[in-house]
């Protein structure tokens, strides 16, 4: 089995229009193509925008196009909401940029959609991969062991062990947030140098009580099929947290900074990571 090559395209996201066009400020949607046309549009547009003037290419490079199709699903390719995407639901466990860096892990050491206008807020709500890093982490070995089963010996352990190196998962029950939290303090560096020991605290324990109110809310929902279901109901429970969250990361950071880091006022930045 060979590699070929993925692209990244980010294209202004429609979340929001009107407001957000009149801040002068884009939110971008994010998707992942192949050279032999897969699809993996992560929600939304997808295959068919690539030659949209707005359309660009973000990051590119070889991966193994059956392993990624069966980590997204290879039924979902070109599908939007509510299709899952990589084993995401919409602003349930993730959003597109989540989705897309699922895909892209496959490609290399920092080929993601970091560049995407929206990264940071997608950061502060969701880490890179989305939520249910676990259950990731078995989609990507599961898959692996279906490519293997189709034609042996096409994936070496080396292959999957560099991945999951690259997901950066552990055992421990606190390994989620933990995760979450490095990868935000990853994305987030220059603006973290920039603070004093207080502020930078103060930032990561906001971050950390949204994440433990976002652990609190999963807990308390039935899993598995009906994912789709509860999708409601936790984001309505989640999203006082949330609100709450970003009003306090305004109020530590100052209008200018906040909206210098995240392009929206809170009430925006609610709307596009929550339903």
């Amino acid at each position: 089995m060979n590699k070929i090559l993925f692209k990244a395209y980010s294209i202004p996201t429609g979340y929001d229009m009107p407001q957000l066009s009149g801040a002068g400020v884009n939110l971008d949607h994010v998707f992942v193509v192949s050279s032999s046309n897969n699809d993996w549009n992560c929600f939304g547009r997808g295959l068919g925008v690539i030659g949209d003037p707005q359309a660009h290419l973000l990051n590119q490079g070889m991966g193994y196009a059956r392993w990624a199709s069966l980590i997204y699903g290879q039924e979902f390719e070109g599908t939007v909401t509510p299709s899952p995407a990589a084993g995401l639901y919409e602003k349930f466990d993730g959003v597109c940029h989540n989705a897309a860096n699922r895909i892209l892990v496959l490609v290399g050491d920092d080929v993601d959609v970091r560049d995407a206008a929206g990264n940071e807020l997608v950061t502060l709500m969701y880490g890179k991969f989305g939520f249910n890093i676990d259950a990731y982490v078995k989609r990507v070995k599961d898959a692996a062991a279906q490519v293997n089963r189709e034609e042996p010996g096409a994936l070496q352990e080396s292959d999957i062990e560099e991945v999951l190196g690259r997901i950066n998962y552990d055992q421990s029950p606190d390994e989620e947030i933990e995760m979450l939290t490095e990868d935000l303090e990853t994305r987030l560096v220059q603006l973290l140098n920039t603070f004093d020991s207080t502020k930078k605290t103060a930032f990561i324990q906001i971050y950390s009580e949204l994440q433990k109110k976002r652990l609190e809310v999963f807990a308390g929902q039935a899993a598995g099929g009906q994912v789709v279901d509860t999708r409601p109901a936790l984001a309505s429970q989640l999203k006082p947290a949330l609100e709450r969250c970003l009003l306090s990361l305004f109020d530590l950071l100052g209008e200018e900074q906040f909206i210098g880091i995240f392009k929206v006022r809170p009430e925006i930045a609610l709307k596009f990571l929550l339903p």
